[in-house]
């Protein structure tokens, strides 16, 4: 085999080295990229309750976890109460699979300012739906609770 033979068939190409790493460029960026499902909440209003209720504002968002290898799913869930006496406590659970408990805070913060926690949680093969949930350890203090679930492709 000649080294002409090589480099006229290489010439005649389209495809180029460049094209190549231009490809596999964008498909990093593609990997990289995040589904965001919201499951409500908000900073503007808030509950009183010593037990687990939907935060206001919820979604119930429907993710299929089949066909997930590859990816990683998180709940994120941002929380804060106005008394420092009451610890804020969350959980999201899939509501298509009896109330099973996909994820649970485990900060218990009674802070006043805004924290945020991250867990990393298992998607049900199927269509499911997802909500959030939160209570404070005192019904007489208002506790606020946001949160989403992250999807996206790990290396």
């Amino acid at each position: 085999m000649s080294w002409t033979a090589i480099a006229a068939y290489i010439k005649d190409q389209v495809f180029a080295f460049q094209d190549a790493n231009e490809l596999r460029a964008n498909i990093i960026s593609l990997a990289s990229l995040r589904s965001v499902h919201s499951l409500g909440g908000t900073r503007l209003s808030a509950l009183r309750n010593a037990a687990f209720t939907a935060v206001p504002d919820y979604r119930h968002p429907k993710i299929n976890g089949a066909n997930k290898t590859g990816f990683t799913a998180k709940a994120v869930v941002e929380y804060r109460t106005d008394d420092t006496g009451t610890a804020v406590d969350w959980q999201v659970i899939d509501i298509d699979n009896a109330d099973a408990v996909v994820a649970a805070g485990t900060a218990y913060s009674a802070d006043t300012n805004w924290q945020e926690e991250t867990q990393t949680i298992t998607l049900n093969a199927g269509d499911h739906r997802y909500e959030l949930q939160v209570k404070g350890s005192n019904a007489d203090a208002d506790v606020q609770a946001l949160g989403r679930i992250e999807i996206y492709a790990t290396a």
